[in-house]
C-alpha cells in the first residue's frame, strides 16, 4: 500500500501522527507503507478516518494572513482574520 505513505507524504503528516490519529501502531502502519502487510478491512477503515481527523484538524486552524499597509504602516504586520493575535 504504497499509496498510503505516498498520501501521508503529499500531506506533510508524520508516521506517528497518522497512526495515533488512526489507532494503530506505527509499526503496523510502517509495514503496511512497505508493502510488507496488507491491511485488514477495518485497519484500511482506521486510516481512513485518520486521514480525515488530521485534516480536519488543520482546517480547523486559523487562517494568518499577512496585510501591507502602504499608506505607512507596518508591511509585516500579521494578523488573524482581523482579530489580534
Amino acid at each position: 500500500m504504497r499509496a498510503i505513505k505516498r498520501l501521508r507524504l503529499l500531506l506533510d503528516i508524520s508516521q506517528l501522527k497518522l497512526a495515533k490519529a488512526s489507532g494503530i501502531s506505527v509499526r503496523e502502519l510502517a509495514r503496511i507503507e512497505a508493502g510488507e502487510q496488507e491491511p485488514r478491512r477495518e485497519t484500511a477503515r482506521q486510516l481512513d478516518a485518520g486521514f480525515d481527523a488530521v485534516i480536519a484538524e488543520r482546517a480547523a486552524l486559523p487562517v494568518v494572513e499577512i496585510q501591507q499597509d502602504f499608506s505607512g504602516g507596518d508591511p509585516d504586520a500579521i494578523t488573524t482574520g482581523g482579530k489580534q493575535p
